[in-house]
């Protein structure tokens, strides 16, 4: 019995008493223990002593947590993007970062060869339940696929030294000058625990991207659609565009 925890259930006029032992999951077991009230004294030390309280395991494990869920699926758009912006590598374009942030193409390029990746580190993750103003801060790069209910997951710039052309692209609502526009690149990502018999888990990310919409010439400014204001469709989920 040394070392063991127990708790009073019942004091005798006497003095005799009853103790139960407590087990490790915190439970009092329903058989008692008589002690005499001299050995009570004599033998054990009485203690403030709180019953073990256990966590909610496993109904709040990370399996059936929500955010967990939600910070798994950006980690995979980190790897999905890194993918991208290994594919498709440096562009042949000038950013130009004042007095406004703005991008010129360097070559000629066909319609759908130029391809402008947001590379980034920093991924939102927006809980659409908590968030009052999503609607109010469209992004232009809002990651799709296999997104977890519930949530949206955007692309921001860096505050680093990483230039991503992307992010310097200015808007326009004048059609004939819009050569640029949002296409989603679809990645497929697959893992397994290397042990005889795992099954492997998939799912896709789908990355934003700007291609060209017409032929470039050197020298000419690039520039993506800026939806009008009465514009239904940015409160609309975009198209799934993919290249």
């Amino acid at each position: 019995m040394l070392g063991e925890s127990y708790k009073l259930t019942e004091i005798a006029e006497n003095g005799d008493c009853k103790i139960a032992s407590i087990g490790f999951k915190g439970d009092v077991a329903q058989k008692t223990i008589d002690i005499a009230c001299e050995t009570m004294y004599a033998k054990y030390a009485p203690a403030k002593v709180e019953l073990p309280t256990n966590a909610k395991y496993p109904e709040n494990s990370a399996t059936g947590n929500e955010e967990w869920k939600a910070d798994q699926f950006a980690k995979n758009i980190g790897v999905a993007l890194g993918t991208v912006v290994c594919h498709y590598g440096n562009a042949n374009v000038v950013a130009r970062e004042s007095p406004n942030r703005t991008v010129f193409s360097l070559q000629e390029y066909n319609k759908g060869e130029l391809v402008l990746v947001p590379a980034t580190t920093k991924i939102k993750i927006i809980d659409l339940l908590k968030s009052k103003d999503v609607a109010a801060d469209p992004c232009l790069f809002t990651c799709g696929g296999d997104v977890p209910d519930g949530y949206a997951f955007h692309l921001k710039p860096t505050p680093s030294d990483i230039v991503a052309p992307a992010f310097f692209m200015q808007s326009s609502d004048d059609a004939k000058v819009v050569n640029m526009k949002v296409m989603m690149v679809r990645i497929d990502i697959a893992t397994k625990v290397a042990t005889k018999g795992a099954v492997a888990t998939s799912s896709n990310v789908a990355i934003p991207v700007l291609i060209n919409t017409k032929g470039l010439k050197e020298g000419d400014e690039l520039h993506n659609l800026k939806p009008a204001k009465n514009d239904e469709s940015k409160s609309k989920k975009r198209p799934f565009d993919v290249i």
